[in-house]
């Protein structure tokens, strides 16, 4: 074993060297006289080094306390790699100026990939997040306080809202604790709590109009309404493509096949996670010919700009996601009785009720996930033929609906010639 006299008698040589202390520690002395203490140890079959530090910084007692703490880690039912805890450490040190709430929730917002509108959204909450626990160390964060801060949203009533605004807060608190090496969960306490605390939430659909009268009196409306072109378009495109309001504001004419009469557009990285277990890549959605006209005539006004409804601030941004709305709104159509996201429920409604296609083809057409998740690995149709035969059945549906001769009866399988 070592000794104080031992370590200062050492002296450089050609070569690196190392002295021996016992059960894995040692003393590496370099050819231009730094001495440094290393430890031995093995994991998992495989042999690693890590240092302790340097001497005389680091003396014998001290390298012999880390070496035996080290010891202590690896002697665990579950242990991990000293030199991996080491790093992490450093990254944690690096990362985090200060363990407060507020620091961590900007670091984590910074990671996540949000479409423009969720975005907004997220940093309203995570705003609203910071001013009641913004400053609290993550470490001594408690429960109470995460419940103190969501349930004043959940007493005006906005229920979904507090419980958006409490996973935002558990996802960072999540990462923290990850970053910080935080073991005890203040969220999944506070989630406790939440469950007894927070009124019943009723879930309410998004409104929209389902019944073939009120529909056409809608359809005349949209018809009828003169505001700037692109508003006019994709509030005429919104019933005949039922897409999610957001995919079809970000529409980019590079996306658009005249030829092949369909749009294509690449699923965001979010829903592709809920699509089909992240299959599909590439949103395919068949164009009738009252859609074709109606971007034609677009074209003429934004086609020379990357997005086919840019925004009124400037063509390089797409429209408001309000701009559909406020057009509803200037109709004379209530929040509560039409929605932009709406179009969706009308479509499946109708598509299925009225026209009798199939659910499973509607289904598809929405981008919705099947109840099979089995399924869905082995089953890769993609029903374009009976899909272009629905859009174009439908696209005519909505204008003998329309121009007041609606008719209902149709063949779903039959493909195109």
């Amino acid at each position: 074993m070592l000794n104080d006299a031992k370590i200062k008698a050492a002296k450089p040589k050609a070569k690196r060297y190392t002295l021996h202390d016992a059960e894995g520690l040692f003393l590496a002395v370099e050819p231009w006289g730094r001495k440094y203490w290393l430890l031995r140890y093995t994991l998992n079959g495989k042999t690693r080094r890590m240092s302790l530090g340097k001497y005389p910084a680091v003396g014998l007692a001290a390298a012999r306390d880390l070496a035996g703490k080290e010891r202590a880690k690896l002697a665990s039912p579950a242990p991990s790699d000293p030199i991996t805890d080491r790093r992490l450490d450093a990254l944690r040190r690096r990362e985090i100026t200060s363990g407060t709430f507020e620091d961590v929730a900007q670091r984590w917002m910074a990671r996540q990939v949000w479409a423009e509108g969720n975005r907004t959204r997220n940093e309203r909450l995570i705003g609203k997040a910071n001013r009641a626990i913004g400053a609290r160390p993550l470490a001594d964060l408690t429960a109470r306080e995460i419940v103190t801060a969501v349930l004043p949203c959940a007493e005006k009533g906005s229920i979904e809202t507090a419980w958006r605004m409490f996973r935002l807060i558990r996802a960072v608190v999540r990462y923290g604790r990850a970053l910080l090496d935080i073991h005890y969960d203040a969220a999944d306490a506070a989630l406790v709590l939440l469950r007894e605390l927070m009124p019943e939430h009723v879930t309410r659909h998004r409104a929209a109009i389902t019944e073939p009268a009120k529909l056409a009196d809608l359809l005349r409306g949209i018809w009828a309404y003169q505001g700037t072109p692109a508003v006019r378009a994709a509030l005429r495109l919104a019933p005949m493509l039922f897409v999610r309001p957001g995919e079809l504001r970000h529409a980019k004419w590079s996306q658009i096949d005249f030829e092949r009469a369909e749009w294509v557009y690449p699923v965001s990285k979010q829903r592709r996670k809920h699509i089909e277990a992240g299959r599909v890549r590439m949103a395919h959605v068949p164009l009738a010919i009252q859609a074709l006209e109606v971007l034609r005539e677009l074209q003429e006004h934004t086609g020379n700009g990357e997005y086919m409804f840019p925004s009124a601030r400037g063509r390089d941004r797409p429209m408001s996601d309000n701009a559909v709305l406020t057009a509803l709104r200037a109709l004379g159509i209530p929040k509560e009785v039409m929605s932009g996201h709406g179009f969706r429920a009308t479509a499946k409604t109708n598509l299925k009720q009225t026209l009798g296609f199939p659910d499973e083809l509607i289904e598809y057409q929405l981008s919705h996930l099947t109840a099979d998740k089995y399924g869905e690995a082995y089953d890769r149709a993609t029903f374009e033929p009976q899909r272009r035969v629905m859009m174009q059945r439908w696209a005519d549906w909505l204008t003998e609906l329309r121009e007041g001769n609606p008719q209902t009866n149709v063949l779903p399988f039959r493909a195109p010639a």
